[in-house]
Order: C-alpha cells, then structure tokens, then sequence
C-alpha cells in the first residue's frame, strides 16, 4: 500500500505502519487516495489491523481496503449541487431585492413626475393657481426626500453587509 500512496501521503502512512509493527498501535483506520496500475486516483476506506505472529513471534498486518471512490464523487457532485443551489437563492435574493429597491424608488418618483406635470398644468392656466402650485410643489419636495431616504437606506444596508463580511477575515 506504501507504494501506491500518492506523495506526501506515503510518509505518514509509514508512521503508521511502523507502529503498529512496533506495537504501539493495535489498529488504524484511514481514507486515503491510492495510484491504480493504469495511473488513476481512487479513493479507499483502509483499515490495518496487527495480529500476533505465533510461528516466528511479533507482528504481522492485516490490512482490508475498501473502494469508495463512487460515494466520493457522489459527496463531491452533493457539494457542488449544494453550491449551485445556494448561488441560485443568492441570485433570487438579488432579483427579489432588485425588484424591492425598484418598487420603492418607482413610487416618490412616479408621484414627483404627476405632480410636476399637474402644478405645470395650474401655472398654465390663464390665472395661474399658486396656491395649488405651491402644495403640488411641496409634495414634489417631499417625495424626492422619501426616495433620497429609500437610497440611504439601501446604502446603508450595504455598507453593514460589506462591514460584516470584513468582520469575519479579521
């Protein structure tokens, strides 16, 4: 099994092996990747196991290895399933967030065209209505402030998003 080990593996596999020739260990269990003769990685479940040599005295191993390679590229495909998934709910979050952010901005500034359009109708007339001018205008004011608001909102939800995740590497 040493021999089929993939580097950097092989070393500590040795550690292993050597004590439980030395009886410092009875048994160990490992997953690990082994080179088949045709040069392809797969994926073993590798339990070794030390018995007594009765005939000559020390210890003799006893190793079975068990070919996992499919349940790992099965847990290799959930993973990216899962990632996949969890990128589409990003995504839909975004839309939905989009669409959010383009509902309340739509509506101060929907309210601001109307009402610029009916305080230029009064100013038309022949004896202009100042006074309706005057509130269509106010209102005008007021739903450029709410929009104003509904942009320092969204700036502020970002900046706290963005102040988090660089929380988390420090």
């Amino acid at each position: 099994p040493l021999d089929i080990s993939i580097p950097g593996e092989r070393e500590f596999n040795e550690t292993l092996f050597r004590e439980l020739q030395q009886g410092k260990q009875q048994h160990y269990e490992m997953i690990k990747q082994l080179r088949r003769k045709d040069g392809k990685l797969i994926w073993i479940n590798l339990y070794v196991f030390a018995n007594p040599d009765r005939k000559h005295g020390g210890l003799l191993a006893f190793g079975m290895a068990f070919d996992i390679t499919e349940k790992k590229q099965a847990q290799n495909a959930l993973r990216n399933t899962r990632a996949e998934l969890t990128r589409f709910a990003r995504m839909n979050q975004m839309v939905a967030v989009t669409g959010s952010i383009a509902h309340e901005l739509n509506q101060p500034l929907a309210a601001i065209a109307a009402n610029a359009n009916a305080g230029l109708r009064w100013l038309a007339r022949t004896t202009p209505d100042v006074g309706e001018t005057r509130t269509v205008l106010q209102a005008i004011v007021h739903d450029a402030h709410q929009a104003g608001e509904v942009i320092q909102g969204i700036r502020a939800m970002f900046k706290a998003r963005k102040a988090r995740l660089v929380s988390r590497w420090i």
